[in-house]
């Protein structure tokens, strides 16, 4: 729901980051998306996973757009709740784990059954 929603909001503002970037779940991309709010533009300012393929200046251009205070609440809202879900899904894990280191295995096997007739 929130990569729709933040995908949705870019896509408004006409930029084309995720046609320049894989994904922009990944570190340079939440880094650029994240800054679009704050009134961050500049790609050379926010640090670049070695794997980025593209040059700055192909991220300059995918970054023209309309910033307008719609769009950019919007942006501001999906990534809001994006980190929410991310919380409760990391929660989720620290528990799970600390409920998994509970059980132990058994501590004795069971002889396998044999069917009559079988051997």
């Amino acid at each position: 729901m929130c990569r729709s929603l933040r995908q949705k909001a870019l896509d408004r503002m006409n930029l084309q980051v995720h046609h320049v970037l894989s994904g922009i779940v990944g570190q340079t991309g939440l880094a650029i998306v994240d800054a679009i709010p704050g009134g961050e533009r500049d790609p050379r300012a926010k640090p670049r996973n070695g794997r980025i393929k593209a040059d700055e200046e192909v991220i300059a251009k995918s970054l023209a757009g309309d910033y307008r205070p719609e769009h950019l609440f919007t942006l501001r809202q999906s990534l809001a709740a994006y980190r929410s879900y991310q919380k409760l899904i990391d929660d989720g894990t620290v528990r799970f784990a600390t409920a998994y280191t509970m059980f132990s295995p058994p501590t004795r096997l069971r002889k396998p059954r044999t069917r009559p007739g079988l051997h």
